[in-house]
């Protein structure tokens, strides 16, 4: 009797021992996880002679309490670089450029990262957004957490959480990007026309998966009410303001 005893505790230890830590690297894998999703690295591309933007985008991601973030320095082209590039704007090329470098940034780290511009402000923005992604990453190569214009797009797609699939999504101030999205787009993307509306191509050719988040949650000031209104290149935006 008191052998059954022994042997029964000694069984129900085990028991204990098993569900313990199996419960214990559930915990620990989600933490892992979660502290990789919301460590994701990200860049804010801007001129190291735009102190005004900086500034503001030191406030904005310290306001949000966002972390692992960096500028990445804009490329700026002299006048002898531009003289490769007839009849383009000075700003297109910088910005394109940038991204193009960003990008290469992606592949080096073989690992997502956030792309930013540094005209943005935060509305509503959600790690939960950025958590569904990276529990579907087989659904995306690019994500658009901020777009100011999307053509067309069918409500019915909607593919995962707030994400619905992309139809030609214009401007690129705030997007998660793959090291293979990345690829991609370095395949593709030239100085022939303008770099948005290249990925926007891209995009409806079904040559790169990509997914918009609806509502946005990252604009640009433009987009916002009662802030700093930052001067920008964005066609778009200069057609929308025009009619204001």
């Amino acid at each position: 009797m008191k052998n059954n005893i022994i042997i029964l505790n000694i069984i129900l230890l085990i028991l204990i021992i098993v569900i313990t830590i199996y419960y214990l690297s559930i915990y620990l894998k989600r933490n892992i996880k979660e502290t990789f999703e919301l460590n994701i690295p990200k860049y804010v591309i801007s001129l190291k002679k735009r102190q005004e933007r900086r500034e503001h985008i030191i406030r904005e991601f310290t306001d949000k309490n966002i972390k692992n973030w960096q500028f990445f320095d804009a490329y700026e082209p002299s006048a002898e670089d531009m003289k490769k590039y007839p009849g383009k704007k000075k700003g297109k090329i910088g910005v394109t450029t940038s991204h193009i470098l960003v990008w290469e940034k992606c592949i080096e780290l073989d690992k997502p990262i956030f792309i930013f511009e540094d005209d943005i402000y935060f509305d509503n923005y959600r790690n939960e957004d950025i958590k569904i992604l990276m529990n579907n990453i087989n659904l995306w190569d690019i994500a658009w957490f901020g777009h100011c214009y999307e053509e067309s797009v069918e409500k019915t797609d909607k593919i995962i959480g707030n994400f619905y699939k992309s139809f030609k999504p214009k401007c690129r101030h705030a997007y998660l990007l793959t090291p293979k999205g990345a690829q991609i787009l370095l395949d593709n993307i030239n100085f022939d026309s303008n770099g948005d509306e290249q990925m926007g191509k891209l995009i409806y050719d079904n040559k790169i998966k990509s997914l918009s988040l609806y509502p946005t949650t990252i604009k640009q000031s433009w987009q916002m009410k009662n802030t700093k209104i930052f001067k920008s290149d964005s066609v778009v935006e200069s057609f929308i303001n025009y009619f204001k």
